[in-house]
Formats: C-alpha cells, structure tokens, sequence
C-alpha cells in the first residue's frame, strides 16, 4: 500500500482470523521507485516496523504519521520529485498453539 506524505495521518489495519492464531506485521518501503516490489523488504519476527495488537479477537495494526516521518525523511526528492511516498508492507506470520 502506497502512502503519501500530507495524505494520512493515521492508517488502521485489521487481521481477522475465524480460525488459528496469527500477527500482523509491517515493514516500511522508503523510495519504492527505486527497487522492482519483488525486491521490497519483507517484515520478518525479527526486522519489522510494528506488530499487531490484539484487540477483541481481531489483530489491529495503527501506523500513525509520526511511524511514517521517517520513511519521508529518506524519500529522495531530488531524484523522485516532491511527492515523498513511502510504500506498507504487511507479513503474516502464525504464532504456536497455545497448549
């Protein structure tokens, strides 16, 4: 998903599992014009900009402007132009059962 600076403020993401136990997690993508997506970073459970929360049985993620700042800070507006854009990239990674 691609944001834009001056465009969100806050952007909520929802991981609904009717069945097994799972996380969201998110890696941030700064200058994605410069690299084909194949090539992005992907969030691992070891390198990741946030990790989801548990709310009411639903996996919530909230990315809020200043988690974004420093992905904008690194857009290249030199070589990119004005726009500065960072790119979202969610992983889904399944917990161990609880026994």
């Amino acid at each position: 998903m691609t944001v834009r600076e001056n465009k969100t403020q806050v952007l909520y993401s929802t991981l609904s599992s009717l069945h097994g136990n799972a996380d969201l997690y998110v890696s941030l993508v700064d200058n994605p014009a410069s690299t084909a997506p194949e090539n992005w970073a992907r969030p691992t459970l070891k390198d990741y900009v946030k990790k989801s929360v548990n709310y009411e049985g639903q996996d919530i993620v909230k990315l809020l402007k200043d988690d974004l700042d420093d992905c904008y800070q690194r857009f290249d507006t030199a070589k990119y132009g004005q726009g500065r854009e960072c790119v979202v990239i969610y992983g889904v990674y399944a917990n161990k059962p609880v026994k």
